[in-house]
C-alpha cells in the first residue's frame, strides 16, 4: 500500500516500514546509517582490544619478546586483532548496537532535537545551585 499526497504532508509508505512512524518524516540517510555502523564497529574494536589486553595480563611472562618497548608492540598487536575481530563481527557487540541504535536513528527524524531533563528521569534542578531568594 502506497500513500502519496502532493501537499507533502504525507509521504510514500510501504508495508515493510516500521509501524508508528510519523507520515512525512524523512527516512534516515545512508550517511547517518553508515556513520552509525562505523561507530558501532569502532566500539566493538575498542572493547575487543581492551579484552585482549586484560587477558594478556593473566598470561605468565616469558623471556622471549621481553625487550625494551615490547609492551608497545603487544599493545599494537592487541589493537590489530581487536580491529580484525570487529570487522568480522566476532563478538557481535557492534551488530547488536547497530540494530538497537538504527531503530532510534530511524525514529530520530520525528523526535525533538533536544531532550528535556524530565525525559531522562532527572529533575530540572539536578546538580544546579538554586539562586538565593
Amino acid at each position: 500500500m502506497n500513500l502519496t499526497e502532493t501537499s507533502g504532508a504525507t509521504a510514500a509508505v510501504s508495508p515493510n516500514k516500521t509501524v508508528g512512524k510519523a507520515l512525512g518524516a524523512p527516512p534516515p540517510t545512508t550517511k547517518e546509517l553508515k556513520s552509525l555502523k562505523k561507530a558501532c564497529e569502532q566500539f566493538e574494536a575498542v572493547f575487543a582490544k581492551q579484552l585482549l589486553s586484560e587477558m594478556r595480563k593473566g598470561m605468565p611472562d616469558t623471556s622471549i619478546g621481553d625487550q625494551a618497548g615490547s609492551d608497545i608492540y603487544k599493545d599494537m598487536m592487541d589493537q590489530a586483532i581487536g580491529d580484525s575481530m570487529a570487522r568480522q563481527g566476532a563478538l557481535g557487540i557492534g551488530q547488536m548496537l547497530y540494530k538497537e541504535f538504527a531503530a532510534q536513528v530511524a525514529g530520530s527524524s520525528t523526535a525533538p532535537t533536544q531532550g528535556t531533563a524530565g525525559e531522562l528521569g532527572h529533575s530540572a534542578h539536578d546538580g544546579a545551585i538554586a539562586p538565593p531568594g
